[in-house]
């Protein structure tokens, strides 16, 4: 197997999110498609009525919050690289 056909499997989800047009593809400009979804997702229910004692404990100002939602986005970017290189582990050792 070569690292082409290695990345294409680590980028299934991301590729045939942009291969079938989704129109969260067009959203995300093709990047990260599936990560930046996921972290919308979460960041909306966050926001939830039903969240605010929780935000509370969060964070107190906007400079906090602006901070916390770039910490979510830096972690759900580095989850997925450390996903990925998992997938070419498993790959390559089975």
């Amino acid at each position: 197997m070569n690292w082409n056909s290695l990345l294409s499997v680590c980028r299934a989800p991301n590729a045939q999110l942009i291969n079938e047009g989704a129109t969260i593809a067009s959203v995300y400009k093709g990047k990260s498609v599936a990560e930046q979804n996921s972290v919308d997702l979460a960041w909306s229910l966050l926001m939830d009525d039903n969240f605010t004692d929780l935000r509370n404990a969060i964070y107190k100002t906007d400079d906090e919050r602006t901070r916390f939602r770039q910490l979510v986005v830096n972690g759900a970017s580095i989850f997925s690289l450390m996903s990925a290189t998992a997938r070419v582990r498993l790959l390559l050792f089975s």
